[in-house]
């Protein structure tokens, strides 16, 4: 396959226009143009035929962008003169090229037709036919476009690297014809001319939080919707991350003006990616967590762990939510290994280490509302801190509490007096007393009762009874 693109980028990276040095460029066009003429005068070959062609109208156009730089310096119209006369030869060449390739493949035959509208367009250019030249550049950047959406990453990147180099001159194409308009998409709208047809690249596009992810690659389209539904994504991360990789190594070679934003949409999908892998993990873990043992519950917070630490992100938000999570569980998991130390003043500070992790989590929850219960945790915390505390006293003894005794006398009962340490408040168990027979008792209703009438001489015999008649 006869691919200009990729010729072109070698050889013009290589040999000078990394730095403008079109003079280095044209050397090496000549050099190219004579060694190839001598090995089609040995055996001739097409592609060897279209080769020759397209060095000789690289080796033109290189010549008269030389000459436009010492024209930039210099005022003499004889360079200008001589920069229309190369410009001209550039596009007999391209011509030429063009009816060679004419039965070769749809793609090629486009692709050398978007060549030969952007040297043509350099020409109209320097003649200042502005509405020719913007309708030659037009037509170029309308097929490279084309072919981005039906290309791998690397042809992607060549041509949009190819529109980067067109942009420049619609631009003042559009600021000479006065066209209406301050962006690119509204001065390509005046274009009247044929666009081609090629088959554009599939894309999926969802929303997730504040972004919009697009994915373009057919393989990682198909990899990303099975994972939404089975919610499996190790496949899709190995995928997603190999895609990465020669994306890289591709705009290391190729750099454009979409590079930057391909990688993005390519790291926004990896966050979201890893994201919902390592929370379906996490959400595996916690599955019955509450019924296995302490041990096993510290096992399963370092995996959390582990997974929260591997998902990085570029997002504010996302990144206060990972920390959040992140200190959540550190005070879980510091609570957990509380509980199997037998030494009390290390169980006690780990309780205090999870009391600092879960005070962070409430001042990020203040900022960042996110659905987290920290309660049942807090409690366990709370509850902790004082068995462990008291506990460490007792071990130290500092108050003395070994000579406490309950056979002493309680201090209750000495109450005038200071003891020198600290000694029983009540008598435990308490002494036995005797209790009255008939405890005295208040009847509240005594006055609301109505008692029958009783005779004198009775009620006399029964107040003598009592002790108080005589």
């Amino acid at each position: 396959m006869f691919d200009i693109l990729s010729i072109l980028h070698d050889a013009r990276q290589t040999y000078g226009l990394r730095h403008e040095d079109y003079q280095r460029y044209r050397k090496h066009c000549t050099h190219r143009v004579h060694r190839l003429r001598q090995l089609q005068k040995q055996s001739k070959q097409e592609d060897r035929q279209l080769t020759l062609y397209l060095y000789e109208t690289e080796r033109s156009w290189a010549f008269g962008m030389e000459l436009k730089q010492e024209l930039a310096k210099s005022m003499e119209t004889r360079q200008r003169h001589h920069l229309i006369k190369k410009l001209k030869r550039a596009t007999q060449h391209a011509q030429t090229l063009a009816e060679l390739g004419s039965s070769l493949d749809e793609r090629t035959v486009l692709d050398i037709k978007a060549y030969c509208s952007l040297m043509k367009g350099y020409l109209l250019l320097e003649q200042q036919h502005y509405k020719e030249a913007y309708e030659s550049f037009v037509e170029s950047r309308f097929i490279y476009d084309a072919f981005a959406q039906s290309a791998d990453a690397e042809h992607e990147s060549l041509c949009y690297s190819a529109i980067d180099t067109i942009d420049p001159n619609i631009r003042f194409c559009a600021y000479k014809l006065q066209l209406p308009g301050t962006s690119m998409t509204e001065w390509l709208q005046h274009y009247t001319g044929p666009v081609p047809e090629t088959p554009t690249k599939a894309s999926m596009r969802f929303e997730w939080r504040q972004w919009t992810l697009v994915v373009h690659h057919p393989a990682l389209i198909q990899s990303v919707t099975e994972s939404q539904q089975t919610h499996t994504w190790q496949t899709t991360h190995k995928l997603i991350k190999k895609i990465i990789k020669e994306t890289t190594k591709v705009n290391s070679r190729v750099s454009s003006s979409r590079s930057k934003q391909m990688t993005e949409e390519l790291d926004r999908l990896r966050v979201y990616v890893e994201y919902q892998m390592y929370h379906q993990l996490i959400h595996q873990c916690l599955d019955g967590i509450q019924k296995d043992t302490p041990t096993q519950q510290i096992k399963k917070y370092d995996s959390i762990l582990r997974s929260i630490e591997c998902c990085t992100s570029f997002d504010p938000d996302l990144d206060m939510e990972l920390e959040t999570e992140l200190l959540f569980y550190k005070a879980s998991r510091c609570t957990q290994v509380a509980h199997i130390q037998t030494h009390p003043a290390e169980s006690l500070a780990l309780y205090q280490q999870a009391q600092t992790y879960l005070v962070q989590v409430k001042q990020h929850l203040r900022h960042h509302a996110m659905p987290m219960d920290i309660h049942p945790v807090e409690e366990e915390i709370r509850s902790g801190l004082w068995k462990s505390r008291a506990l460490f006293y007792l071990q130290q003894d500092d108050l003395g509490m070994s000579q406490l005794s309950l056979d002493d006398r309680p201090l209750l009962h000495d109450l005038d007096v200071y003891p020198p340490t600290i000694q029983t408040l009540v008598e435990f168990p308490p002494t036995l007393k005797p209790v009255a027979c008939k405890p005295f008792y208040f009847d509240l209703a005594a006055h609301s009762i109505q008692y029958p009438e009783v005779p004198k001489e009775s009620s006399a015999g029964i107040w003598k009874l009592f002790g108080f008649g005589k």
